[in-house]
Formats: structure tokens, C-alpha cells, sequence
């Protein structure tokens, strides 16, 4: 029996290797070249080279129909030893479902590669290690050819590789006999380029106009001067490059910086208005004396710029800064050696500087000697520089997000209390180790943090719309805060400036001695209450809508319940408030009116007289308003308003300006103008005209808001003020008038020649 089962065991391994040792039928002309090329490079020949050394990568032809047949997706022509293999009579056109070629160190194919290339059937990229057999000159790039890689090159580019679809050029390194064209055709297709440069392989001088659709650009340049038969050469320009998004420039020296071909910075980089990624690697550049900084403000906000042992261009500058940036900037810096104070870090919101050699202080904004760090949007990444100092008290005001690292530094001295305040075990203070403080290392605790404080002696007194935002002054709360349960007053909080100030966006509401606790500090130990009360209602005018409804206006009304007036002595309800956009001159910001509950309105006023007096006043959270005074009148108007204009200089009591329209009564005392928020003088009215004097002067031409009130109903309007005086109507200064409000209005000055003119006629008028 066991017999049998050992039996049946050795059938179905049989089985399973005979599955999977099957052929894989591949194309006849993808068989027969796919041999070939086996048989080459390893002298020895294949039955499938679909198994055979992972040379080929094969996938069944999907075509709609399961035929079973295989096609040839990838090709990895590489050596297994050190031999070199050169591959003659290779037609690649057979392959035209592959996505990638590598011909690999070791493997030399003729130019026949070139010449045999298909027409891919999608988007393929070919990987070449070494090509030293030089590439015909009338090579045609077939389709969907996408990506060209060569690791090492020794022999001219032909310009009709950049006349075809390929879109991403990398060339990784070069011998001498290796050039670019000095003219290249235009090319709309290539976005990305990788070169290397040397003295005997300048840069297209065209490039920029040329290659119409690049967004990346690496040039890497030997420039080092002890190379035999090294010439110094020029360094190319970069215009027009109109969509150019990163350029990396990289300057190679195999012995020492001293033995480097400099050149001055190439100024035409500052107009590529696309840039967004500038890198520079090692010494090469150095600033043009005619030129006292390098400005890059032309360039796209969020601008980065990189320095990588190489740092000319912030070292040895004339004018500080030395460099001048758009906004949002970003710059990094590594193995390099200059003063930061040569930066401004004013449009700086990204700053790392890591395994630099400064031996000296942090930038700051305290003292004399400002570096102009925005605490609210700088991030500063400084490890490993060999700073020196201790860190400034203003460090304690970036935001968690851009919190600095500044470890493996040599920091000395006391660290500013808000870092104390929380540990050497919170994600800030983390980032300040290790370093050689005297109070504060990688085993330090919380302290009880004495200097954690508020100053509570802010306006408590908010608006009911829920418009007020209170701003709050404090010293080392921290970065964070918590709210305990039960705060349900819907109080915003917001941390505008760590460890300094807060904002608490009030609510709408009612109402007096309101309170709002937050939890600050390590762990949110230190509890803190803030108190605020709402305003006391003000009935400042009435007013009639567009519908005829009676609406009164004011501040402090509640946006949150109906308002209860009181209007001769009888309680009415009114609607919730609404803060409608009115002149600011008017001295209101809401307005409620008599509820419809959808049927009758007990609406008092409807039963009283023009000219009736009527006394009103609200009750909100409590908060009693001042009983106002009022006389009822239904409509103010002016009729000249257009004809009358102001003279900018303003006018004295003796000048006077009368307008034409509706004003409903003879009371001046109950009648008060302002003009651009000044009170003028009302001398006399009528129902049909009113009288001014003393407006207001102005700075310039223009119109501004006269405010008219008759009785609390408001009239608001534009006058016009001009240069040039109008007709002026005169009063004697004895005549009854009182300062009124809420008006803008034309005027009309006296002459002088008319005041001599009066002057004679009343000396001859006088008794002899």
C-alpha cells in the first residue's frame, strides 16, 4: 500500500515540473532573434528564451483570443562575467511589444541597433551601459520611444535623436569623445535632460529655444583644471527655457576646490519665470563684482534654492543681502561656510542648513541686528552647523509646524522658560538635543512653569452678532491647548502666536459675565479662565423698509432671540436681529422689526401722527437700553443733492448750505447732519428745505456719506466735494443753530470780495 502512494507521490511531482518546465511559444521571428542574441552573449544556444537566465521577460499576446502565444515584453542583454561580448546583426524590429531594453555592461552592440529599432506599440525606454560605436548620423526615433538612458558615452550625439518622441534624455557620464550638437533642431517632445559637460562637449547654444516642452534640466560640468588638456570653456546661457520648472547644476573636481574653473554667475538663470527648483553642487560659481547681490524675485513664489558645498553666491557678495528672494522661498545649505547674516529670511519659509561650519550665532529678530524671520511661516532646519550662543527668547514663537531643529549643535547657556516649561520629552524640545545647555538636557522634566501667564486686562466687552475676535496677551502657554468638557458656549480659541498671544472668536449671544476655560502647558496641567460680557443694547434710529415695515436700528440687539421693546410703556416682541450692511456712518449694525406671526401686527405705530413723539426701549439678556426718544416721520429726502457740491477746504459757521426736499418738520432741535462722520451745524428747517453750516473739511475730490436724522429716522446719501467754491449764502453767526450729525452736504463759500463789499455798506449805513 505504501508502495502505491510513493508511486502516485512521484507521478504528480513529475507532474508539476513537467507543467512548469513547459515552452513558452514565442513569435517566429521574436524566437528566432531572441536565440541569436542568447547564443551571443552566452555561446551556447536556448530551447525557450522565455526561462533561460532572465534575459527576456515574456507575457501571453493578449489580442483578444487565448492563442497561447507568448511575445517578448523586456530585454536584459547583460554578462554574467567579466567578458565583453559585441553583438552584430541584431534586429530588434521583431520586438515591437517591449517596454524596455537594457544592454548592459559588458554587451557592445554596433550601430545596427539604431538602424533596427521598432515602432513600439507603447511607450519604451532603453537602458545603454556603455556605447563607444558611434551612432548613425541619420537615425530615425521610432514611435513611443520614451526614455534614453546611457550610463557611459564616448561617442557624438547625432542631432537626430532630439528630432523624435523621446521625452526623457539621461546621459550619466562621458568620455572625450563625446559631444552634443552645437545646434539643436526643435523638439516639442523632450521634458527632461540629463548631460554631462566638459570643454570638449560645450551645450547647444539653442538649447533654450529649441527644446520647447523641457521642464527639467541636470548639467553636470568638469571643471577641473589640473585634467590633462583641460581648456577653460564657457558657461552656457538659459534663455528662453519658457516652461523650465528645476534646473540642478553640478560642477565636478576629482582633487581640490582651489584647482576649480570658476565662472561668474550666470545671470539669465534669474529670468527663467517658471523656475521653481534651483540646485547648485559643489565650486564653480562666483558673483559678478558688477552685480552686488543675486535677485531671484522675478521667480515664482515657493522658489527653492540648493546649496551643496559650493556657496559663493551667499559668501562673497557686496551688498547685503546676498541673495534676494520671492516670496515663500525655501533654501537649503549643506557643507558650506558663511555668515547668516548675509540672508534675509524675510520671504524665507523653509530654511535647512545641516553639516555646516559656522561657529556662530542663530539668526534672530531680537536687538539691532534683525535677520527678519517670520516665526509664523519660517521653518528652520539647523543640525549639525556647529552653532554657537544660546537660542534667542523669540524662538518660543514658531508654530509647531515649522517648530527649529537645532540639534548637535554647540549651544550653550539657559534655554528660554517655554521650553523648560514643558520637558526635554516633548516634540519641540526634542528637536533642541543634543546640545550643551547648563539647565537643560535629554533627562530634564516639566518645571511648574512660574512664568506661564495671561494678561487679562483686554476689552471684555463684545458684540452680540457674534462679529468680536478679543485678542489676549500671554507668556509661555505652550503650543498646544485642550478644552474641558462642559465648554459648550462655542467660544473659538486659536493660538495666533505661540507662547505670546491667543484670539477668542466670540459667539453670537446675550447677555453679562460669561466665562471660557481652556487647559494649557505640558500635559494641559495649567488651567486659565477668560470672562467676557455682551454689550448694552443702544437704540440709535428707526427706520421704514422697502415692505413699510418699521424697523429699529442699533447695536447690541440679540441675534440668537426675539428682542423685547418696550414702546410707551407697552412690552412688544420683536424679530431676531440682522446684521444688515449699512453705511458706517449711520452708527447702527442691526435692525429687528414688529414678529408676523402671519396674521395681524399689534403695530402702535401705524395708529400714530406724523410728528408723534414715542419713547422706546430693549431688553437683551437683561441688559436694559437707555429709554430713546423719538418722533415719528415717514420719509426723508433731498432734491438738490446733485447740484450741490462742497468745497474740499470745508467751510466756517458764516457759510451756509441750504437743500431742497422732504424733511417733515420746523424743530431744528430734533434735525442732525454729519458729513464723512462730522457734525455739522443745523441752522434752520422746514418741511420742504434744510439749512448747514460748518461742514467739514476733506483730503481730496470725491463723494462722501451725508447722514441726515429727523426725529431717530436716518437719510444717508453721497455728496460730492470739489476744488473749486460754489454760491455761498451767508448768516449772521448770532443766528439760532445747534451741532447736528449724520450729514454730507454742498457748500457754498463766501468771497472776499464780497465781504469787503458788506463791510462799506454797513460803514456808510452807520449814524452819523
Amino acid at each position: 500500500m505504501k508502495k502505491n502512494y510513493l508511486f502516485l507521490l512521484i507521478i504528480f511531482f513529475t507532474f508539476i515540473l513537467k507543467c512548469n518546465s513547459q515552452t513558452k511559444p514565442l513569435p517566429s521571428d521574436q524566437m528566432e532573434m531572441a536565440k541569436d542574441l542568447y547564443y551571443q552573449i552566452y555561446q551556447k544556444n536556448t530551447t525557450d528564451p522565455c526561462l533561460d537566465n532572465n534575459m527576456f521577460t515574456c507575457k501571453l499576446i493578449n489580442d483578444g483570443v487565448n492563442t497561447g502565444i507568448y511575445t517578448i515584453t523586456q530585454l536584459g542583454l547583460k554578462k554574467n562575467n567579466d567578458t565583453l561580448s559585441i553583438i552584430t546583426n541584431a534586429n530588434f524590429s521583431v520586438f515591437k511589444n517591449a517596454t524596455y531594453i537594457l544592454i548592459g555592461d559588458g554587451i557592445i552592440l554596433d550601430s545596427s541597433l539604431f538602424n533596427t529599432l521598432p515602432n513600439f506599440y507603447n511607450k519604451a525606454s532603453i537602458y545603454i551601459y556603455n556605447e563607444s560605436i558611434p551612432i548613425p548620423n541619420d537615425i530615425i526615433i521610432p514611435i513611443n520611444l520614451n526614455q534614453v538612458t546611457f550610463t557611459f558615452i564616448n561617442v557624438p550625439i547625432p542631432s537626430n535623436i532630439f528630432s523624435g518622441s523621446i521625452e526623457v534624455f539621461n546621459i550619466l557620464g562621458i568620455g572625450y569623445g563625446f559631444s552634443l550638437p552645437s545646434l539643436l533642431p526643435e523638439n516639442v517632445a523632450l521634458k527632461r535632460f540629463s548631460t554631462f559637460l566638459g570643454y570638449y562637449s560645450p551645450f547647444p547654444s539653442n538649447a533654450g529655444s529649441a527644446l520647447k516642452s523641457l521642464t527639467s534640466l541636470r548639467l553636470s560640468f568638469n571643471n577641473d583644471i589640473t585634467e590633462i588638456g583641460y581648456k577653460n570653456y564657457s558657461f552656457p546661457t538659459f534663455q528662453p527655457f519658457n516652461k523650465l520648472q528645476t534646473l540642478y547644476i553640478t560642477f565636478i573636481n576629482f582633487g581640490d576646490d582651489s584647482n576649480s574653473q570658476l565662472w561668474n554667475f550666470e545671470q539669465s538663470i534669474t529670468n527663467l519665470t517658471t523656475l521653481n527648483d534651483f540646485h547648485i553642487t559643489g565650486k564653480g560659481f562666483i558673483l559678478n563684482p558688477s552685480f552686488k547681490y543675486t535677485d531671484f524675485s522675478n521667480l515664482p513664489e515657493t522658489f527653492f534654492i540648493y546649496f551643496s558645498n559650493g556657496c559663493d553666491l551667499i559668501s562673497n557678495c557686496i551688498s547685503k543681502p546676498c541673495l534676494k528672494l520671492p516670496k515663500k522661498s525655501g533654501i537649503s545649505v549643506i557643507g558650506c561656510d558663511f555668515n547668516i547674516k548675509n540672508i534675509d529670511f524675510t520671504n524665507v519659509t523653509y530654511m535647512k542648513m545641516q553639516n555646516n561650519d559656522f561657529e556662530q550665532e542663530l539668526p534672530t529678530n531680537e536687538g539691532g541686528d534683525s535677520s527678519n524671520i517670520n516665526y509664523s511661516t519660517t521653518r528652520l532646519d539647523f543640525q549639525d552647523n556647529v552653532l554657537i550662543g544660546s537660542i534667542p527668547e523669540g524662538y518660543c514663537q514658531f508654530y509647531k509646524s515649522k517648530y527649529p531643529t537645532l540639534s548637535y549643535n554647540e549651544l550653550t547657556g539657559e534655554i528660554p522658560t517655554c521650553f523648560s516649561c514643558m520637558g526635554a520629552n516633548y516634540t519641540i524640545t526634542k528637536n533642541l538635543l543634543p546640545n550643551q545647555f547648563t539647565d537643560f538636557n535629554e533627562k530634564s522634566l516639566p518645571t511648574n512653569c512660574e512664568t506661564f501667564n495671561f494678561s487679562l486686562d483686554y476689552n471684555k466687552i463684545v458684540k452680540t452678532d457674534g462679529s468680536t475676535i478679543i485678542t489676549i496677551k500671554g507668556k509661555d502657554f505652550g503650543w498646544d491647548f485642550s478644552l474641558p468638557s462642559g465648554n459648550n458656549d462655542n467660544v473659538t480659541l486659536l493660538i495666533t502666536i505661540p507662547n505670546n498671544e491667543i484670539t477668542l472668536s466670540i459667539p453670537k449671544g446675550e447677555g453679562s459675565n460669561k466665562t471660557f476655560i481652556a487647559n494649557f502647558g505640558y500635559q494641559f496641567k495649567f488651567s486659565q479662565t477668560f470672562t467676557y460680557s455682551y454689550e448694552i443694547p443702544v437704540i440709535t434710529s428707526y427706520s421704514f423698509g422697502n415692505d413699510s415695515k418699521f424697523y429699529l436700528n442699533g447695536n447690541g440687539f440679540s441675534f440668537i432671540n426675539n428682542n423685547s421693546i418696550t414702546l410707551n410703556g407697552v412690552s412688544y416682541k420683536f424679530t431676531i436681529a440682522t446684521a444688515d450692511e449699512q453705511p458706517s456712518g449711520n452708527g447702527y449694525s442691526s435692525s429687528i422689526s414688529f414678529i408676523d406671526d402671519g396674521g395681524e401686527i399689534n403695530n402702535p405705530i401705524d395708529s400714530m401722527l406724523i410728528g408723534d413723539e414715542f419713547n422706546v426701549s430693549i431688553n437683551v439678556g437683561n441688559q436694559v437700553s437707555n429709554i430713546v426718544t423719538f418722533y415719528l416721520y415717514k420719509s426723508i429726502s433731498i432734491s438738490s443733492l446733485s447740484n450741490n457740491k462742497l468745497n474740499i477746504s470745508g467751510s466756517s459757521s458764516l457759510v451756509t448750505v441750504t437743500f431742497d426736499g422732504e424733511f417733515g418738520t420746523t424743530n431744528s432741535k430734533i434735525v442732525f447732519v454729519s458729513i464723512n462722520g462730522i457734525q455739522c451745524i443745523v441752522k434752520s428747517v422746514t418741511p420742504q428745505s434744510l439749512t448747514i453750516s460748518s461742514y467739514p473739511s476733506v483730503p481730496s475730490v470725491g463723494k462722501y456719506q451725508i447722514s441726515i436724522n429727523v426725529g431717530g429716522l436716518i437719510f444717508t446719501d453721497q455728496i460730492e466735494y470739489i476744488k473749486t467754491p460754489t454760491t455761498t449764502n451767508t448768516t449772521s453767526s448770532e443766528e439760532n443753530g445747534h451741532d447736528g450729525s449724520f450729514g454730507s452736504l454742498s457748500s457754498q463759500p463766501i468771497s472776499l470780495l464780497s465781504l469787503i463789499i458788506l463791510s462799506i455798506i454797513s460803514l456808510i449805513t452807520l449814524p452819523k
